[in-house]
């Protein structure tokens, strides 16, 4: 928040210098002081609440696995499935 202020204070003051050709006298005085005054009561007191809301949040998500990524096998099919039908051929000898 120091920061910030600072970084406002030293825009403000740039607007309000009169140096050709970077800085303009845009603001007076009073307009400087009104305009501190304002961000110091309106928005330097929320400042925590902007920043919370205006700041993306991290979201993660874990996906649990079995360790070492082994799986337990499968149930084998049997063999007989495997084979074809012996039943016709019985039948021809």
């Amino acid at each position: 928040m120091k920061t910030s202020f600072l970084e406002f204070k030293e825009l403000l003051l740039s607007h309000a210098v009169e140096r050709p050709p970077h800085n303009a006298s845009v603001f007076s005085v009073d307009d400087v002081s009104s305009a501190t005054e304002y961000m110091l009561n309106a928005y330097f007191r929320h400042y925590k609440l902007y920043q919370y809301i205006f700041t993306s949040r991290l979201q993660v998500t874990l996906v649990q696995t079995s360790p070492h990524g082994v799986e337990k096998p499968s149930k084998p099919t049997p063999l007989s499935d495997a084979m074809p039908d012996l039943g016709i051929l019985d039948d021809e000898l």
